[in-house]
């Protein structure tokens, strides 16, 4: 390919780097308790799960309580599509999640699951095989949760307060963004 002759010497350098613009991974929201700004919550939901995005820089997936998922919706609007799983009801969620998020990745429509609690959400993220590219922490006790989080989730970047727009490789990087609240 002459196509990459005048890059040759850029592409061979030790400091070149590649990223997997195609990764299998997905990129998942977490809503934190407290008292937050639904509007903000949505405008960066909608903003980072738009099918204008890359696949691998697309929000996939975002968990929140079962009583925070109506007014979540309401904010979110119905010109989004979106796609509701009430874990909290569900016993086989394990299975069903796993199937629900890797499908969700394909798909336009952003997957909103709502639990009983945050720790019924990190407790599904462990247990899914589908690897976590990004794990986006939202809301006022995003700091506090993201420890927890980094504890127990295995993904690849974690941020806290904002969605990073590109998932970079590597081990557990921790991006602060302008927090929402």
């Amino acid at each position: 390919d002459k196509s990459s002759e005048p890059y040759r010497s850029m592409l061979s350098s030790p400091k070149a780097q590649f990223f997997n613009t195609s990764s299998p991974g997905l990129n998942v929201g977490l809503v934190t308790e407290g008292k937050k700004s639904w509007y903000r919550v949505a405008k960066e939901l909608n903003e980072r799960s738009s099918p204008l995005l890359l696949q691998c820089d697309r929000l996939h997936a975002v968990f929140v309580r079962k009583e925070d998922a109506q007014p979540l919706q309401e904010a979110l609007g119905s010109d989004r599509p979106t796609t509701v799983l009430d874990a909290a009801e569900q016993e086989k969620l394990n299975s069903q999640l796993d199937l629900r998020l890797r499908s969700s990745k394909g798909k336009e429509a952003l997957l909103v699951i709502s639990t009983r609690s945050l720790e019924g959400a990190i407790d599904a993220l462990v247990s899914i095989s589908t690897p976590i590219q990004q794990l986006a922490v939202l809301g006022p006790e995003a700091p506090k949760v993201h420890d927890f989080a980094k504890r127990w989730v295995s993904a690849k970047v974690i941020s806290v307060g904002s969605i990073c727009p590109v998932a970079l490789p590597g081990k557990s990087i921790v991006a602060r963004g302008e927090a929402i609240s």
